[in-house]
């Protein structure tokens, strides 16, 4: 029977991040494999690592929903239970860069060792990667290492423009991207014309490990060279960072950022009277 989706349904499943009953209960692991089972500890002793907590909790999520397993989250590890450390460390090797991780699978405990909070995540997500294309939670004992190739890797949310809830960075660091881009006309204004809690967005997104960058539509009608252009755009780039501190950075658009110009073939641009 044909399934009829209606217009958007598909936001309603984007709300769910982690497939529910991804389990395939009749497969049986290789016999030294790293088999998760109920209790398991997540360790992480810096609780103040909103990155690695929050990728921590996620983890915790996907155990139970897509893989019907119960783990906790610690700070100190059991040993008679099974553990999976996470942790900062260095000399990883080919995983000593940014967003780095080296995952060591021994047979009753998971070591995700990493350069930096992302990295921790990305391991995290990884894990959930192999486990989903296995469709059991077991991992095979070894060593994998791995870093980002670049930065940043920016994108918009998969709910729409300007729709950022949880799930929105949720969806976005576990594809692996660091960063979103937003338009807007000022501090307080998206670029089509309505109000958008630019800090908000950034503080939300900082636990997923997601920067965010502005592209600026408004009218830059001072050329550079002009005696006051450094106090102009001064003035206006310098009130994005006064509202917002956590913006990471920048983007330059043709479209958006048409610089008056004193060329008189040049003609004016729309966004400059």
């Amino acid at each position: 029977m044909q399934k009829t989706q209606n217009a958007y349904d598909f936001k309603r499943e984007l709300l769910s991040v982690h497939a529910q009953n991804r389990r395939d209960f009749s497969l049986q692991p290789p016999k030294d494999a790293f088999v998760f089972q109920d209790g398991v500890r997540i360790v992480l002793r810096d609780r103040n690592d909103i990155v690695a907590l929050t990728a921590a909790r996620d983890f915790i999520d996907y155990l139970f929903v897509s893989m019907h397993i119960s783990a906790m989250l610690a700070d100190t590890p059991d040993e008679k239970a099974q553990n999976v450390f996470l942790a900062l460390g260095e000399g990883l090797g080919e995983a000593d860069g940014y967003m780095g991780y080296r995952i060591t699978v021994e047979e009753n405990a998971v070591y995700v060792t990493c350069h930096d909070s992302r990295g921790i995540a990305q391991g995290l997500y990884y894990l959930e990667d192999v486990m989903n294309a296995q469709k059991a939670p077991y991992l095979n004992r070894g060593e994998t290492a791995r870093k980002a190739l670049f930065s940043p890797r920016i994108t918009q949310s998969p709910f729409g423009m300007y729709e950022y809830p949880d799930e929105a960075f949720a969806w976005i660091a576990h594809m692996g991207y660091d960063a979103i881009d937003l338009w807007i006309r000022d501090a307080y204004t998206d670029n089509r014309g309505d109000y958008i809690d630019i800090r908000l967005i950034a503080e939300r997104a900082e636990k997923y490990g997601v920067d965010v960058y502005v592209q600026l539509y408004a009218a830059h009608s001072k050329p550079p060279d002009d005696e006051d252009a450094q106090e102009f755009y001064d003035d206006l780039y310098g009130e994005l960072f006064r509202v917002c501190p956590k913006i990471k950075g920048i983007t330059l658009l043709g479209e958006a950022n048409q610089f008056a110009s004193k060329d008189p073939a040049v003609g004016k641009t729309p966004f400059v009277a």
